[in-house]
């Protein structure tokens, strides 16, 4: 995550760190997915902190399923 200002419509790391934990409250809209997807193709920071993002709520998600013993 090498940006924190932003160019015209363009999305800061910061922000895309947001969206991308927003994405897993529920649906984006169509302009928080295409300004996070055009970051994401274009700052290798934000694709890896995205990828470890989606790692640990699957985590998350097994863990939560699990029932005590």
């Amino acid at each position: 995550m090498t940006s924190d200002t932003a160019p015209g419509n363009a999305i800061t790391c910061r922000e895309t760190t947001y969206i991308v934990s927003e994405s897993r409250d529920g649906p984006l809209t169509d302009a928080q997915r295409e300004r996070m997807t055009t970051h994401l193709e274009t700052c290798a920071a934000c694709r890896i902190a995205s990828t470890q993002f989606a790692q640990l709520f699957d985590q998350l998600d097994t863990l939560l399923a699990r029932k005590p013993d």
